[in-house]
């Protein structure tokens, strides 16, 4: 699998999902760090999407996101670039293969 963050030009605070795929279980949680109110959970099926080989997690500047798999975190980025006005690119965007992570998307 690919675990895909990529920017949007919408604040999003934070997220937590689960996704179930095959026999592993995967949480998902984007948060920003410099925001009081980080700890808010959003509606999560509106922060990413799934298919049998790509993970897209959305988030604003300055945000992280993560991927659990049980209690360990197998994916970790952190959104770069954009201001969040619209008008800027995504070059702060960030993908993860499973080789980054030590295979532990095909557990």
């Amino acid at each position: 699998m690919i675990f895909n963050v990529t920017n949007t030009f919408t604040k999003l605070n934070a997220t937590k999902g689960t996704i179930q795929n095959a026999s592993a279980t995967y949480t998902i949680e984007v948060s920003d760090k410099n925001e009081e109110n980080s700890g808010i959970i959003l509606n999560p099926q509106e922060k990413y999407s799934f298919s049998d080989t790509t993970i897209y997690v959305r988030c604003a500047n300055s945000e992280q996101a993560k991927v659990r798999y049980s209690s360990l975190v197998v994916a970790s980025c952190a959104c770069g670039g954009g201001d969040g006005g619209g008008t800027s690119s995504d070059d702060g965007d960030e993908t993860i293969t499973p080789t980054d992570i030590g295979g532990l998307f095909n557990p």
